[in-house]
C-alpha cells in the first residue's frame, strides 16, 4: 500500500483520500460553485453569449449569428461547445441559468476525472489530495465554475482523452484507438489550442514509428479542418485565431516575439503562483510575489521532470510546452486561459513538493504544508467571491439592466444597433446588433454608419475588457471615452440615453 501502510493491517488507518474525500471534496466544491453562480454574469465575456447564440442556431441547422443582420455564418468561434450547449437551448429556451448549472457539472466532473488521472499516473495519495483540493478551490476556478466559457469543457474533454490515450497505448489495434481520437477531435472543436492535443499525441507516436495510429490521431482534426473549409467557402477566411496571432509581428517580428513572450511568461507565472495557487496579501508584483512566483516555478518544472515517463505522459508534457509557448506570444492575455492547464499544473506542484524531501514523514509534512498554505491564502478570496457573488452588485455580476430596459421600451424592434461586445448586447435585449469596426477618422465612423443604416450605438465602459498589448490593434476593443468622443465627432450621432450608475450610452444616429 502507498504510504508505508502494512499490507497485513487488520483495519488500516483510513486515508483521508480514501472513500470520505472523493465525496467531501466534490459536495463541498458543488456547493461553493453553486453559491459563486453571479461571479459573473452570463454575457459579461461576450465569448459567451456567442457561444449561447451558436448553440441556438444550431437548433435551425446553421451555425451562424442571430445577432446581426442576415444570420451570416459564425466563423468566430469553434463549434464543439455550441454544440454541447444545443440540447440546453432546445429544452430551456429561455434560461440562462440551465447553461451556468451544466459548467457546474463540468466542474465538479473534472475534479472527479483529475483523481482518476493521478492515482493512474503513481501519484501518491497525499500528492493526489493535495493537488485535487487546491485545483478545486483556488480563486480561478471559484470564480468561473459556473461561468459559460469553452475552457470548462476542455477541461473535462482533455482528461478524459488522456485517460483513453492511457488506456489505448500499448494497443495496435486501431479499433482500440477509436475512443482517443474521437475523444481528440472533441477538443480541438472546443478551443484552438486543443488542436495541439491530437498534434501532440501523433507527435509521441511517431517518435516511435507508429505510422498509422500516428495517422488517426491526425485523422481527428478532421472537424476543424471542415471548419476552416466552411469558413473559407462562405466568408474567405480561413481561421480568425490566424489572422489575431499573426497581427502583432508584422511590423517588426523578431523584436515583437522577445517582447511579447517575456511579457507573457511573466503575466502567467505571476498568475500562476502568486494569485491562484497561493495568493499573496501584497501586491503580486513585489518582492514576495516573486519568491513565490521563482519557487513555484521551480518546484513545478522539477515535479513535471519526476513525473511519470512515455505513453499518455508524454503527450501531456508535449501538449503543455506548446501550449504555454502559444499563450505566452498571443498578445491578448486572460487568466482563464489557465483553467484547461490548472488541475496538471497543480498535480506537478506537489509531486515537486513531495520530491524535496527523501523520507516519507518529510514528504509528508512539505505536501500538507503547502496544501495547507495554498488554501489558507486562497482562503479570503474565496469568501469574497462567494459574498459578491450572493450580497452585492458590481460590474461583473449585475448587466446594465437600466440601459437594456430603454432599450426594449424605447426603440422599435426592426432598429439595428453597432456596439462593441454584440453578443452580449444581443443576448440581453434580442435585438440584432453589428459589431463596431475601428475607423481612423470620425467621418469614416460616421460613413459605416451610414452604409449599414445603424439606428442607434449601444456604448460601455472598457474596463474588464481583454485588450491585447497594442491598444490600437484591429480587434482592440473601444474603450469607452475614445467612441465617445468619435461619436460626437462624427456629426450624426447625438445622446440618446446615459445611466451614470453603469456608464453606458446610447447614441441615435441620424440618418
Amino acid at each position: 500500500m502507498r504510504d508505508g501502510h502494512s499490507t497485513c493491517d487488520s483495519h488500516p488507518p483510513l486515508s483521508v483520500s480514501r472513500l470520505p474525500f472523493p465525496a467531501a471534496v466534490i459536495g463541498i466544491a458543488a456547493i461553493l460553485y453553486l453559491l459563486s453562480l453571479r461571479a459573473y454574469y452570463v454575457g459579461f465575456f461576450n465569448d459567451d453569449a456567442f457561444y449561447i447564440i451558436g448553440a441556438r442556431s444550431l437548433l435551425g441547422g446553421r451555425y451562424s449569428e442571430l445577432n446581426a443582420p442576415g444570420h451570416p455564418p459564425l466563423v468566430n468561434y469553434f463549434p464543439g461547445y455550441s454544440m454541447l450547449l444545443a440540447p440546453i437551448a432546445a429544452f430551456h429556451p429561455a434560461s440562462l441559468l440551465a447553461y451556468q448549472i451544466f459548467s457546474v457539472v463540468l466542474a465538479v466532473s473534472t475534479l472527479v476525472l483529475l483523481r482518476r488521472w493521478l492515482d493512474a499516473s503513481g501519484a501518491s495519495d497525499r500528492v493526489a489530495t493535495a493537488a485535487v483540493l487546491v485545483a478545486a478551490f483556488n480563486p480561478l476556478t471559484i470564480s468561473h465554475s459556473g461561468v459559460v466559457l469553452s475552457e470548462l469543457p476542455l477541461s473535462f474533454f482533455l482528461l478524459l482523452s488522456l485517460l483513453a490515450l492511457r488506456r489505448a497505448w500499448d494497443k495496435e489495434s486501431s479499433v482500440d484507438w477509436v475512443a482517443p481520437a474521437v475523444l481528440m477531435g472533441a477538443c480541438a472543436l472546443l478551443r484552438p489550442e486543443a488542436v495541439f492535443l491530437p498534434l501532440a499525441a501523433a507527435a509521441a507516436l511517431a517518435l516511435g514509428r507508429r505510422w498509422r495510429l500516428a495517422g488517426l490521431c491526425l485523422l481527428s482534426l478532421s472537424g476543424v479542418f471542415a471548419f476552416c473549409l466552411r469558413n473559407y467557402i462562405f466568408e474567405r477566411t480561413w481561421l480568425v485565431y490566424g489572422i489575431e496571432a499573426a497581427d502583432p509581428y508584422r511590423a517588426s517580428p523578431f523584436a515583437s516575439l522577445i517582447q511579447n513572450a517575456l511579457g507573457g511568461a511573466r503575466y502567467y507565472l505571476g498568475l500562476l503562483f502568486a494569485r491562484i495557487f497561493f495568493r499573496m496579501p501584497a501586491d503580486s508584483h513585489g518582492l514576495l510575489g516573486a519568491a513565490a512566483v521563482v519557487a513555484g516555478s521551480t518546484v513545478t518544472t522539477i515535479g513535471a521532470y519526476r513525473a511519470k515517463r512515455g505513453g499518455a505522459e508524454t503527450v501531456l508534457q508535449l501538449y503543455l510546452t506548446i501550449i504555454f509557448a502559444v499563450f505566452f506570444l498571443w498578445t491578448k492575455r486572460a487568466g482563464r486561459y489557465l483553467l484547461p492547464a490548472l488541475p496538471f499544473l497543480s498535480g506537478y506542484l506537489f509531486a515537486g513538493v513531495e520530491s524535496l524531501s527523501s523520507t516519507l514523514e518529510g514528504k509528508r509534512r512539505l505536501v500538507s504544508g503547502a496544501c495547507a498554505l495554498s488554501l489558507i491564502c486562497c482562503a479570503f478570496p474565496d469568501y469574497r467571491i462567494v459574498r459578491a457573488s450572493l450580497l452585492e452588485r458590481t460590474p461583473l455580476n449585475a448587466p446594465a439592466r437600466e440601459a437594456y430596459a430603454w432599450v426594449k421600451n424605447r426603440t422599435a424592434p426592426a432598429d439595428l444597433f453597432a456596439a462593441e461586445w454584440d453578443g452580449r448586447f444581443f443576448l440581453r435585449t434580442g435585438r440584432e446588433a453589428l459589431h463596431l469596426p475601428r475607423p481612423s477618422t470620425p467621418g469614416a465612423l460616421a460613413r459605416w454608419l451610414t452604409e449599414h443604416r445603424v439606428r442607434y450605438v449601444f456604448v460601455e465602459p472598457s474596463d474588464f475588457a481583454l485588450m491585447p498589448a497594442d491598444r490600437r490593434a484591429f480587434n482592440a476593443p473601444w474603450e469607452g471615452p475614445e467612441l465617445n468622443s468619435f461619436l460626437v465627432k462624427t456629426g450624426r450621432c447625438r445622446l440618446a440615453f446615459k445611466d451614470a450608475s453603469s456608464g453606458v450610452a446610447v447614441y441615435q444616429v441620424v440618418l
